[in-house]
């Protein structure tokens, strides 16, 4: 998102830019009657927190203006944990999920209950998210 540029764009601040080309972007997605996936870097808080869509980098227009906002937060567990968090679901519940990288598959697979309770375990002794 943040690489995106829009040439006719006459200057402003970094918020202002990119909250333009998402309503151009919403705008090309009604016009074609399609979905558009936009990937945004986070900024992120402090230590610990966990992401959310207030973390979307330069502009809370991404926020206001998808339908859906999903955020990818990987563990440091080394063991190649991911939250799926779906953020905001316009027609549907939000919820987190955990996943799990396998890299010689390159897919993600839900974790099984075993894995998400030794991990609940291992966060809960280190005494952070």
């Amino acid at each position: 998102m943040q690489l995106l540029s829009d040439p006719n764009y006459l200057g402003g601040t970094e918020t202002n830019r990119l909250d333009q080309i998402v309503t151009k972007l919403k705008e090309l997605a009604r016009h074609w009657n399609t979905h558009i996936l936009l990937v945004s870097s986070l900024s992120r808080g402090q230590v610990g927190d966990e992401p959310s869509s207030k973390n979307l980098r330069g502009s809370q227009g991404i926020a206001y203006s998808a339908d859906n906002v999903v955020i990818l937060n990987k563990l440091d567990d080394g063991k190649n944990f991911v939250w799926f968090k779906v953020a905001k679901q316009r027609n549907g519940p939000s919820g987190k999920y955990l996943l799990k990288w396998e890299g010689e598959k390159l897919l993600f697979r839900d974790a099984t209950q075993e894995e998400e309770d030794k991990l609940n375990r291992d966060i809960s002794m280190k005494g952070h998210f």
